[in-house]
């Protein structure tokens, strides 16, 4: 949950991302409930393949979220994502439109 609270900014998204994270960890006790029931006893074949299924996809969304960050830190150094900076919306001040970017600004970096 650190990794999230440093990578979701402004507060607003930190605090949806937070509950949702809270969400699916309340989930899966629910699932855990019903997949080491008592008739599987006490091998819990179910369970287990439904936890390490899990625990694999977690492992493949952590390695693609890494390299997404890697490869979206390189796109700012470059300067690709410059351009946000420039695009003010009508009535927004600068830096009230650098405020509401969050995560989207420019000079924000992901941290792994």
């Amino acid at each position: 949950m650190s990794w999230l609270c440093v990578n979701a900014n402004p507060h607003y998204v930190r605090a949806i991302s937070l509950g949702f994270v809270i969400g699916v960890g309340n989930f899966a006790a629910f699932l855990a409930s019903y997949a080491y029931i008592k008739t599987s006893a006490p091998r819990y074949v179910e369970g287990h393949s439904i936890n390490i299924a899990f625990n694999a996809c977690l492992l493949l969304v952590g390695a693609a979220s890494l390299w997404w960050m890697r490869r979206e830190n390189a796109r700012r150094e470059r300067g690709d994502r410059d351009h946000r900076l420039q695009d003010l919306p009508p009535g927004v001040s600068r830096t009230e439109h650098e405020m509401l970017l969050g995560w989207d600004h420019p000079r924000f970096r992901f941290h792994m």
